[in-house]
């Protein structure tokens, strides 16, 4: 159980199970629904790459 603090009004959320939720929880007061970070588990952040930029990539250093 954790407690969080909302970052949009300030209240503090107690005895949130947020490995059950991955992270997410709906604040108390102002019912704002956001992920606490470093519980985002199931996403992996990957690089956009532009075609103008692929031969630079390719050079050996």
């Amino acid at each position: 159980m954790a407690n969080v603090k909302c970052p949009k009004c300030g209240e503090l959320n107690k005895s949130l199970n947020l490995e059950e939720t991955k992270g997410w929880y709906e604040c108390s007061k102002c019912g704002s629904v956001m992920q606490v970070d470093g519980y985002d588990l199931g996403c992996v952040r990957i690089p956009i790459i532009e075609w103008k930029d692929l031969p630079k990539l390719n050079q050996k250093v």
